[in-house]
């Protein structure tokens, strides 16, 4: 028996309407675990009096942050990435109630990496938003980008990125001063160098070696100088960026403008079976 057209039309919708599904119930179960583990670990500070209850209140409220972003501005974001940005959310506010920077030395290596991925898929979602709802430029019939397009996206990815990490550490910088939550991790260093205790006018001094520290008399239980956030902040910038250069990376090499996301007024691929209806007669 011949395979009709209008059987294909018919198989063809079935599985969009199977990925659709697909898509939301990623997406509701996502969101939902998100605020579960967060309402966890909100209980969980509340009743071992730890400081971080406000923080977990603030972050179950923007828990659907995402979604409601996708709805405001007409795009969907591609499952897998919904997923991580849904995650990366999730271990940056429980991160610091369970203690996680300091049990996991690679913590704070991996959620920098990832968030400047993150925020680089942001970037491009905004470059394309704009583009096409502010310019009105739609995209080519085979769905990918100029070489150029894919530049300019890039690099605009890259610099939204690392501003948004430039803003996040000076907020950091700003909790430290005011509030003293130490955000901004110390670090311990054995040589320093300093023009302040310089001879003179463009003198620096080097010291070197250094094995112990004391502070007004009292010795510290290190073994060395304590910076405290300078190589914090400059490692987490570059982690960032790293992070962020690897999705403009992906961007340039792929040229799929919906490899990261889809935005509504996007074109559906050509309608290239027609049903039975909607051929011209004999």
């Amino acid at each position: 028996m011949p395979y009709r057209q209008n059987d294909l039309c018919s198989s063809s919708n079935t599985f969009a309407r199977t990925v659709s599904r697909v898509e939301k119930t990623g997406r509701v179960l996502a969101v939902s675990l998100t605020a579960l583990f967060i309402a966890f670990a909100m209980v969980r500070a509340t009743m071992l009096g730890e400081p971080y209850t406000v923080r977990c209140l603030i972050g179950l409220i923007l828990t659907p942050f995402i979604l409601v972003a996708e709805w405001l501005f007409r795009f969907r974001l591609r499952l897998p990435v919904f997923v991580l940005l849904q995650l990366f959310y999730l271990l940056a506010v429980i991160g610091k109630c369970f203690h996680l920077f300091d049990i996991c030395a690679w913590w704070d290596i991996a959620m920098h990496s990832v968030g400047g991925f993150c925020l680089a898929v942001a970037g491009l979602v905004l470059f394309d938003l704009f583009q096409k709802r502010i310019l009105k430029r739609p995209p080519d019939q085979t769905g990918k980008r100029t070489p150029i397009h894919c530049i300019a996206s890039a690099l605009f990815a890259l610099c939204f990125a690392a501003t948004a990490g430039v803003l996040w550490e000076l907020y950091e910088f700003a909790v430290d001063r005011l509030f003293g939550w130490d955000m901004q991790m110390d670090t311990i260093v054995s040589q320093i160098d300093s023009s302040l205790l310089g001879d003179g006018m463009g003198s620096i001094t080097q010291i070197g070696d250094i094995s112990e520290a004391a502070v007004n008399g009292v010795s510290l239980p290190i073994e060395g100088y304590l910076d405290i956030g300078l190589y914090d902040t400059m490692e987490d910038l570059a982690l960032l960026t790293a992070g962020a250069l690897a999705a403009g990376l992906i961007r340039l090499l792929f040229r799929q403008e919906k490899l990261f996301f889809h935005l509504d007024s996007d074109p559906i691929q050509p309608q290239t079976v027609q049903s039975a209806a909607d051929r011209p007669g004999r």
